[in-house]
């Protein structure tokens, strides 16, 4: 174990042997996934038919694997003698966090694999235990763990613009009947090798050379186009033209940065009011009530995805003559919004200053099944669409941003 607990490591003899006689030298990483890519599990025989159809998606013994294609062990041996590389198996398995057996088994089941691939094969296995971790996939943890360790423990330098990652969650539709005519559970391997920066591939290209598939994957830099100004929005906010006394309803999806952007740009002129602060709808109207008693303006900074939470706000204001109500909204759809959710839990977990942990995902169910768009018949004196302008406090941020995260 290694990297704190939450990481397994395994090595073949053949590794450190192979490296030793490498040392200053750039070698390139054959990087490839586990189950789905390396191995599956047993596929079971119809006793009358004698037809085979998959396994189960999950072991049921240490011994319970078979290779994914019979090439899989003579190709690895061939790319790895072509290229000078090392094989790297690189692995999410938080299953292995829930019991001594649980981890037992999966521990085990890499030894047999390993021990079954060719003796003189150079190979390793990083494998993620736990979920929320920054080794999981598509987080590079275990790329930079790998790296880290060949250049401390062997003098090597990883050579990234040679190596590759080989996995199966790489973002395809349901149209290859080589995999039954199922999508891939999720786009991860392949953003795993986008944010390591090296070459990817699917099992299928790389061990039967079939033509690349098409695929679907959000990548953030699309984000980056957007060229509007926050400057008109932030005159019609807090302007001079902007109303004396007023309810402001910020209203966007789940960690779209509202309480950033009202924190940036509203604090002078509102009193910002939070749910998540005071913990109740009840309590939020009361501190927005004492507010406008004194004569402030109040932000409230709440997702109000609904007609009947917005109906409130309304009634409130109705008891302050010359008081208004207005919307922001957001212009941050939900591949943007859990983009930014998952961002948040990345620095939440390095300990970065003002980090939160990220949202759990039933909050954006919550909000899609609820959301209503919000319309000037409720009340409203005006809706002002806020553009999505992303500011970055240092490059590192910006990498950050740029990283692919969980699609699933």
């Amino acid at each position: 174990m290694v990297a704190g607990g939450d990481v397994l490591r395994l090595v073949s003899p053949a590794f450190p042997e192979f490296l030793s006689t490498r040392r200053g030298a750039s070698v390139p990483v054959i990087a490839v996934d586990f189950d789905g890519t390396l191995v599956t599990t047993k596929p079971i025989t119809n006793a009358r038919s004698g037809v085979a159809r998959p396994g189960p998606r999950f072991p049921k013994s240490a011994s319970d694997w078979a290779w994914t294609f019979p090439i899989v062990s003579k190709k690895l041996k061939s790319e790895c003698e072509a290229r000078g590389a090392v094989v790297a198996i690189l692995s999410n398995q938080s299953g292995a966090s829930k019991s001594k057996p649980a981890f037992d088994l999966v521990r085990d089941r890499f030894r047999l694999v390993m021990q079954s691939l060719p003796k003189t094969l150079p190979v390793c296995t990083l494998a993620s235990i736990r979920k929320d971790s920054v080794y999981r996939k598509p987080e590079t943890g275990l790329w930079t763990l790998l790296v880290d360790w060949l250049r401390k423990d062997f003098d090597i330098q990883v050579d990234a613009s040679k190596s590759i990652y080989v996995g199966d969650a790489a973002g395809r539709p349901a149209v290859s009947a080589k995999r039954h005519g199922k999508a891939d559970f999720a786009c991860s391997d392949r953003a795993f090798a986008h944010n390591a920066k090296i070459d990817f591939m699917t099992p299928e290209e790389f061990f039967l050379g079939e033509p690349a598939e098409p695929f679907i994957m959000h990548d953030p830099v699309t984000y980056l186009g957007n060229r509007a100004s926050l400057q008109p929005v932030l005159d019609k906010l807090v302007g001079p033209a902007s109303p004396s006394l007023e309810i402001l309803l910020l209203q966007a999806w789940p960690g779209s940065g509202k309480t950033t952007f009202a924190t940036a740009h509203l604090s002078a002129s509102h009193t910002i009011v939070n749910q998540d602060t005071l913990a109740s709808l009840a309590k939020c109207l009361k501190a927005a009530e004492a507010a406008l008693s004194d004569g402030k303006s109040v932000c409230i900074d709440n997702t109000n995805a609904n007609r009947a939470v917005r109906a409130q706000w309304v009634a409130l204001a109705k008891k302050y003559p010359g008081s208004t109500v207005r919307v922001a909204r957001f212009d941050v759809d939900r591949n943007l919004a859990e983009h930014l959710n998952c961002m948040r839990g990345v620095r939440f977990r390095l300990g970065l200053p003002l980090s939160k942990p990220a949202l759990k995902s039933v909050c954006y169910h919550t909000y899609a099944k609820y959301y209503q768009e919000p319309s000037l018949d409720e009340g409203f004196s005006e809706i002002i669409t806020i553009p999505f302008v992303p500011t970055f406090e240092d490059d590192h941020h910006r990498q950050q941003f740029l990283a692919i995260y969980r699609q699933e």
